[in-house]
């Protein structure tokens, strides 16, 4: 299982990040969609509906990370790892739209 920054990743994909009330909240104009996130819980909100991800989002020095994979699967993009040389691999977030 593989975390990642929520704040710098979901601005990667060109959302928007807030916190109000112990909730984060994901707004992604590109794919209409709206993620909130309550660190420490694994049931996330998807434009309303919830959902189980992997792992709960984990607050770290201030940071929230939650699962690559569905972070990545909610804002419409995919994950894949890329061999660089040896045996070193970089984790891609990608997406069109």
């Amino acid at each position: 299982m593989t975390l990642v920054p929520l704040r710098e990743t979901a601005r990667q994909f060109g959302a928007t990040v807030t916190y109000k009330n112990k909730t984060v909240t994901v707004s992604d104009e590109a794919t209409g969609t709206t993620i909130a996130i309550k660190p420490g819980s694994n049931l996330v909100k998807i434009n309303g509906k919830t959902v189980k991800w992997a792992v709960p989002a984990t607050a770290v020095q201030g940071a929230i990370y939650v699962p690559a994979r569905d972070l990545a699967k909610a804002l419409g993009g995919t994950v894949k790892w890329e061999s660089l040389y040896g045996d070193e691999k970089l984790l891609v977030l990608e997406r069109e739209v």
